[in-house]
C-alpha cells in the first residue's frame, strides 16, 4: 500500500512513500502543483517528473532531461518546468509533448508561475525575474 505526503517548509521538500513492508522512500521531489483535485505533477532530481490524474493515487512518470528541476507550474493546457542551469521545459498540450530551451543565461531557475493564459514569470539566482506577456514564445 502506497500513502503519497508532501513535506513542507519555505519549500516542498519531498514525496514520502510507504512501503508495504513500512519503508519510507524519498522521492527526491522539489515541487508539487495541482490544476485541480485531480491533475497533479511533480517536479524533482536528475529529470524526474511525475503526474498523476487521480489525485495522487497513482502516479506517471515523464523523464525530461538530467537536470535538477526546481519548479513547475501550469494554465490550461500550457506546463511549465524550470531548474538547474536555466533549463526550461514547455508544453502546450497538457504534457503529451514539451520543447527545451534555456533561460536566464543559465542561471538556476527556482520559481515559476501563470497569471492567465498569456502572462508568465520565472524566478531565479542572483535576483533573476523574467515575465512573458506572449505564453512563453
Amino acid at each position: 500500500m502506497k500513502f503519497h505526503r508532501w513535506v513542507c517548509g519555505s519549500l516542498i521538500l519531498g514525496a514520502l512513500v510507504l512501503s508495504a513492508a513500512g519503508t519510507v522512500h524519498a522521492q527526491g521531489f522539489n515541487a508539487v502543483y495541482a490544476k485541480d483535485a485531480s491533475d497533479v505533477w511533480a517536479a524533482g532530481n536528475a529529470g524526474a517528473v511525475w503526474r498523476s490524474l487521480d489525485g495522487g493515487t497513482i502516479w506517471g512518470s515523464y523523464p525530461l532531461g538530467a537536470v535538477n528541476h526546481r519548479a513547475i507550474a501550469a494554465y490550461g493546457d500550457r506546463i511549465i518546468v524550470v531548474g538547474d542551469a536555466g533549463s526550461c521545459y514547455l508544453s502546450e498540450n497538457a504534457g503529451f509533448s514539451f520543447s527545451q530551451s534555456i533561460l536566464g543565461g543559465g542561471a538556476n531557475l527556482r520559481a515559476v508561475a501563470w497569471a492567465d493564459a498569456s502572462n508568465g514569470w520565472v524566478a531565479g539566482d542572483g535576483g533573476l525575474i523574467l515575465k512573458t506577456t506572449d505564453a512563453g514564445q
